[in-house]
């Protein structure tokens, strides 16, 4: 028996190429938009991926097949947070259920990093002042020899306290 993967159609027009490199006897069901997936695709499914682009529109369509899909063995999404009761139902019937915890760490701690230098240089003040053409001089507080804290040392606080 090959694998069933139950995905999003913009998923599939972004990736079928590479999917069919790495899986060529991999099967598709598509959630395809104003469409409803028949019982019978829902009864093939065995791996899902709940990608990006059915965030937020098509989170309950989608969740619903994976729901009712009776031979899924293995859920990813693209997002960290699993905490919805939904998931751990899933795990409870024996489904296995991945993230992408991490993938994003390394913008989102350069993001975090804009913005601690933003902040240190009151950069609001230092925009308004440009567009009024106001060049005056202004003091700003330096990051070096400061303490930060950082909230949590998941893959993203990691990397933040690496920078």
């Amino acid at each position: 028996m090959s694998d069933v993967l139950f995905c999003t159609a913009g998923f599939l027009e972004r990736s079928q190429s590479r999917l069919v490199g790495l899986a060529p006897d991999l099967a598709t069901v598509v959630l395809v938009d104003g469409e409803t997936v028949s019982d019978e695709d829902i009864k093939r499914i065995t791996i899902a991926f709940f990608s990006s682009d059915a965030w937020p529109e098509r989170v309950e369509a989608f969740m619903r097949v994976v729901v009712g899909a009776p031979k899924l063995r293995w859920l990813h999404t693209m997002s960290a947070g699993v905490d919805h009761p939904v998931f751990q139902m899933l795990v409870d019937r024996g489904t296995r259920v991945t993230t992408s915890s991490g993938a994003s760490s390394q913008p989102i701690a350069a993001t975090v990093m804009m913005y601690l230098l933003a902040l240190t240089r009151n950069l609001p003040r230092l925009m308004r002042s440009q567009a009024a053409h106001e060049w005056a001089m202004h003091r700003w507080n330096e990051l070096r020899g400061r303490r930060v804290a950082v909230l949590g040392m998941g893959p993203i606080g990691l990397e933040v306290v690496r920078l």
